[in-house]
């Protein structure tokens, strides 16, 4: 036999269950989100190791210039020195803008110095000049994003 249930009571109880799955959902849409999001610890590291990576790539260079302008590579100045500067020229780019709290004096230090480097292998400057800009590019990245020399 079926219970007679007034009308109010059934909308009171829908009201219910509906607020109840209501506070359920955005508990458990709240919790999943707060785990998949990254921490912001990570994300600076990830920045930092992306720094890092740039400065070591800008650590090699000097090897491939000296040997373009010694003659003893197969390459040129422009294939072994300057692409390899315009792509981590937009490479740097990229990690700052994945870096939102570098100051942009920093920033714009880094790249000054990053253009430096590449004036320096436009004008053919001696192995060492070209060493001493391509190191000051790197130390400026390092220190732009709070990377200690060395290490990440």
């Amino acid at each position: 036999m079926a219970r007679y249930v007034p009308v109010a009571r059934r909308r009171r109880n829908a009201a219910l269950v509906a607020i109840a799955t209501l506070f359920v959902g955005l508990a458990l849409g709240w919790l999943l989100g707060k785990q998949s999001a990254p921490s912001v610890s990570a994300s600076v590291h990830d920045a930092q190791q992306h720094a890092a990576d740039i400065a070591v790539q800008l650590e090699r260079l000097p090897i491939e210039y000296q040997q373009t302008v010694n003659g003893s590579g197969e390459d040129t100045v422009q294939k072994a020195v300057l692409a390899p500067l315009d792509d981590l020229q937009a490479d740097l780019t990229n990690a700052f803008d994945d870096a939102p709290w570098v100051a942009p004096t920093a920033r714009a230090a880094a790249q000054d110095a990053l253009a430096e480097a590449r004036r320096a292998a436009l004008d053919r400057a001696s192995a060492d000049e070209f060493q001493s800009a391509v190191g000051a590019a790197a130390d400026s990245v390092r220190t732009a994003f709070g990377i200690a020399a060395g290490g990440s």
